[in-house]
């Protein structure tokens, strides 16, 4: 196991919180006076500047009412996918903001037509922007 390798997974684990909290609809601020540390902490879990711990990891997955699978949801035997990967790719937009945002937007269309519209429009765009 090389040195990058367990950085690459508290970065997954950092996204995967990241992830859970904006779907919780939880700001950095309200997360961390719910698990009682700085929003700056929490900023930093979400980086993967630093490593959570078992037991913080415990308390998290209870604040956010998941399994604590669930942040290392996406890993392999191998741990991370390489960098360059089109499904890490596919995760890091996924666990962006933007990602976040247009997947909790799109999720509450419920008409199946404009969902179908939506998919369409977006990928006339992306033909439209060379992709």
């Amino acid at each position: 196991m090389g040195h990058q390798f367990p950085l690459q997974i508290d970065q997954h684990v950092g996204a995967r919180l990241r992830v859970g909290r904006i779907e919780f609809c939880l700001s950095q601020e309200a997360l961390g006076e719910r698990f009682g540390v700085s929003f700056h902490q929490i900023q930093k879990y979400e980086r993967g500047a630093y490593r959570i711990s078992a037991s913080r990891l415990f308390v998290l997955a209870n604040a956010l009412l998941v399994p604590v699978q669930f942040f290392f949801d996406g890993l392999d035997d191998d741990g991370p996918q390489s960098a360059g990967s089109e499904d890490t790719d596919l995760y890091r937009f996924i666990a962006s903001s933007a990602g976040v945002t247009l997947a909790l937007a799109f999720s509450r269309i419920g008409n199946h037509e404009i969902r179908q519209r939506v998919i369409d429009l977006v990928h006339a765009l992306a033909k439209q922007d060379g992709l």
